[in-house]
Parts: C-alpha cells; structure tokens; sequence
C-alpha cells in the first residue's frame, strides 16, 4: 500500500495472548492480542489454517513440509531482508487491515498489505514486533480489568475440531507419546500435535 502506517508515532505495542476455538462461528478461531504494559485487548477472528500455523511455531513443531508462512519467512531471510514490524492500521465493516514493513539494507522499505492474520503468522516467525493504531484499538479493544495475568504460552482449543478422532492416550509412554507426535505431525494434524507435544513436556517435567 502507498501509505505508511509506521510513521505514527502513536502506534500501541500488542502481544498475542492466547486463541480459543469460537464459540459463534464453526471452523474459526480468536486470536486475542493484548497491549503490552496495558489492560486493553483486541479479538481477531482467524481460520483454522492460520490459527495451525501460530500455533505450530510457538509449540516449536516442525511439519515435514513448510508452511506458507515459513515459506515467505524463507524467501525474505534469503534476500538479507528482515520482517521490520506488522501494524493493524483499519478496522472497517467488521475486518482488520494490516500492513508489514519489510527492510532490505542499502534500500528503500517495503509496506505489503496484509491479512491480520497472515501479517502476525509471519511477525512471530521473525521476532518482529506488533502493532495497531490507536483508532483501532479506540474502535475494536476492551479493557480487561482484573490484574494482570502472566503471559501464558500459545495454545489451541481442539475441543471443536474433528470431534470423530479419538484424542491421544493420555497414559502414553515417552516414547508411545513421541511416536505419536510424529505421525500426527506426518499427517499435518498440527492441533492435535501440539496438545502431545504439552503431554511430552509435562511428562518429561515429571521425570525431572
């Protein structure tokens, strides 16, 4: 896009806090992301692709092909080019907008609109930092007024999702467990994966 949304100063600093399975819309996830230092959040409906993908890279899974958004992470990384920073600048008839700023040394940076959810799936695969202007969260945040939580890692409600599959084991050996966790990531079933991968850590925390 032509405009650059970087140059307000006023941008607020977000991070993800967590996604739930929606409760009002089949096949769909909230992404909630929270201001840093702050008790206001923003809600972002996402799909289920995208809500894998999040939730993939901070389970520290690895699919056995690369996902759309590793792919594009790849490719700047291979141009000496970095993810800048992600901002959410609009949100207009129930949609965010986003825009990521990509910066190459020795040239000029790149603003590529985004998909909200798109733009953080590729932010949190380059450490880049998120943001949202302040008429966004004017018009979309809501003030969590309880205290603080500690942030929590990323997880994903499958309650909703394949209900037909039976869910793993949970008395499992080690490496029944591990085992498992390979076909499922074989299968590219990251959800599931990823609720093994929490049964191999709490397993192995248990051992120690």
């Amino acid at each position: 896009m032509e405009n650059n949304v970087n140059n307000n100063d006023r941008l607020i600093h977000l991070h993800i806090l967590g996604i739930s399975a929606s409760q009002t819309q089949d096949g769909a996830f909230i992404l909630v992301l929270s201001e840093v230092n702050g008790k206001r959040r923003i809600p972002v409906i996402i799909g289920v692709a995208e809500a894998q993908s999040i939730a993939v890279w901070f389970e520290r899974l690895t699919p056995p092909r690369p996902l759309t958004h590793d792919l594009f992470s790849a490719y700047v990384k291979a141009n000496n080019a970095i993810v800048r920073n992600v901002v959410i600048y609009k949100f207009e008839e129930g949609v965010f907008f986003a825009q990521i700023c990509i910066s190459t040394p020795g040239k000029e940076d790149i603003y590529l609109d985004s998909r909200t959810s798109d733009a953080i799936a590729i932010a949190i695969r380059s450490s880049a930092p998120i943001f949202a202007t302040p008429q966004v969260m004017e018009a979309v945040s809501f003030a969590f007024e309880e205290e603080a939580e500690k942030e929590e890692e990323i997880k994903i409600t499958t309650q909703e999702a394949k209900k037909t599959e039976e869910k793993p084991p949970k008395r499992q050996t080690l490496d029944e467990l591990k085992t498992t966790l390979q076909r499922l990531i074989d299968n590219e079933e990251y959800e599931k994966a990823a609720e093994v991968k929490k049964m191999i850590d709490d397993y192995t925390n248990v051992d120690e």
